[in-house]
């Protein structure tokens, strides 16, 4: 009876926050349904190439680039790095570990890329999106974290054309081609993200820089000992 009940808590908490995300998604979306009609939004772009799937939670196509957006429904300090393996949520006191978003969105861009190979240099921007109930202290060096609140805001100070109305109208066209809406996709896309994670993990333990393959090598700071990447400064990737 006790393992009923410890079995049922489990799945209680997994659902709030699998609800809690899709409410931030679907909160971001609505924000992005006010941009004018020269940005085209795709919401939930689930990309697959063999065994590598990627599903990204909003993707905006505009002459001033393309936006890839995850969306984090966090409340809680946030803290972390841009290069830093993890970053931490504090809820009164309660620290909650998670992977670091920056890498998770660097993943969908090499996705978009990927799909849009024709496009060669294409001006593709990431933006990680969190809840306006989060209080985000992420030491950042060139990627953007924004609130909700802030991302209309930040996608429109993009104003440089950089792509052609016709070229507009192909990228979004391709990329919803791409899209896969098999309902199985979310069961195997979960399912590949633990295999790269345990893969990510076996590297760091083996002394392998997991964004470069360089090696790890210990490192001193302000802050104690950590691990960084030798191929330092071109990849930064730290771990404590």
């Amino acid at each position: 009876m006790q393992l009923i009940v410890i079995l049922l808590l489990v799945v209680a908490v997994a659902l709030r926050f699998r609800n809690k995300g899709k409410a931030g998604e679907r909160n971001v979306a609505y924000r992005l349904h006010g941009l004018p009609d020269e940005y085209k939004v795709i919401n939930n772009l689930q990309l697959s190439f063999g065994n590598w799937t990627s599903q990204i939670d909003h993707v905006v196509v505009s002459p001033y680039g393309v936006f890839v957006i995850e969306t984090k429904n966090y409340t809680g300090i946030i803290t972390g790095g841009e290069n830093s393996a993890e970053w931490t949520k504090n809820m009164y006191g309660n620290k909650y570990s998670f992977h670091n978003p920056v890498f998770q969105n660097e993943s969908h861009v090499k996705a978009i890329r990927k799909c849009l190979g024709d496009y060669g240099s294409l001006r593709i921007i990431p933006i990680i999106a969190f809840s306006n109930e989060a209080d985000v202290r992420v030491k950042l060096e060139s990627k953007m974290v924004v609130y909700f609140s802030q991302l209309k805001r930040t996608i429109r100070a993009y104003n440089e054309v950089c792509i052609p109305d016709a070229q507009v109208t192909e990228i979004y066209n391709k990329l919803l081609q791409a899209n896969v809406e098999d309902r199985s996709f979310k069961r195997e896309h979960v399912k590949e993200a633990k295999r790269q994670q345990v893969k990510t993990e076996q590297k760091i333990r083996d002394g392998i820089c997991p964004r470069c393959g360089a090696e790890l090598v210990e490192r001193h700071g302000q802050y104690g000992r950590f691990w960084g990447c030798s191929n330092y400064p071109k990849c930064k990737f730290t771990v404590n």
